[in-house]
């Protein structure tokens, strides 16, 4: 059985942000003994490889105790604005340069980032989008999402309402739920319109 995992790419990011509250004193040695156990911890100080997968569970817990450290008692705030982040770099390394950015068909070109970088930075899950019929609204559903955890749920949160807000040139608004265990659902809906 394949064990859900993360990109190197994200990972990475998490194990750098750790380091930094590490060398900053911001976070203590038995803070991050109490959020990681002994292999963890010592993971830290091994070089990720952006193009290896890392345990999804590992990934969450990573982030939860930087939320707990950063998010200054607004975690889900923290880990919307940290997805956003990461979208942010992902463009600025140059992944939508080849996109327009016009306002028709917006969402398909939507629908078509989030798909295709998901299944780049998750063995696990299935995404896709479901069309409404008002054009200023449609859903990014996540399918087999059982071992999505919440932090992840919040971060890919930020990620689809970055994207939504570059591609379209509006204001986006975008909510998520878990109607199922293993079904996520983002709506997102153009303030714009």
């Amino acid at each position: 059985m394949r064990i859900p995992s993360i990109k190197g790419t994200a990972f990475q990011s998490a194990v750098e942000d750790l380091q930094r509250l590490l060398s900053e004193g911001k976070l203590s040695e038995d803070e991050l003994e109490r959020g990681l156990d002994d292999d963890e911890i010592r993971a830290l100080d091994e070089k990720v490889n952006a193009a290896s997968w890392y345990p999804m569970d590992l990934y969450a817990r990573m982030i939860r105790l930087l939320a707990e450290k950063e998010g200054r008692g607004r975690k889900e705030e923290y880990l919307i604005r940290r997805g956003a982040r990461a979208a942010e770099r992902i463009r600025s390394a140059g992944i939508y340069r080849q996109l327009e950015l016009r306002r028709k068909n917006w969402g398909e070109r939507v629908g078509q980032i989030v798909v295709t970088i998901s299944g780049v930075m998750y063995n696990f899950t299935r995404w896709h989008i479901e069309e409404t019929d008002d054009p200023g609204h449609f859903k990014v559903v996540v399918e087999d999402a059982r071992e999505f955890p919440d932090e992840a749920f919040y971060t890919a949160h930020g990620f689809v309402e970055f994207v939504c807000c570059l591609v379209s040139g509006s204001r986006m608004r975008v909510t998520g739920s878990r109607p199922t265990p293993d079904r996520i659902v983002y709506e997102v809906h153009d303030l714009g319109r």
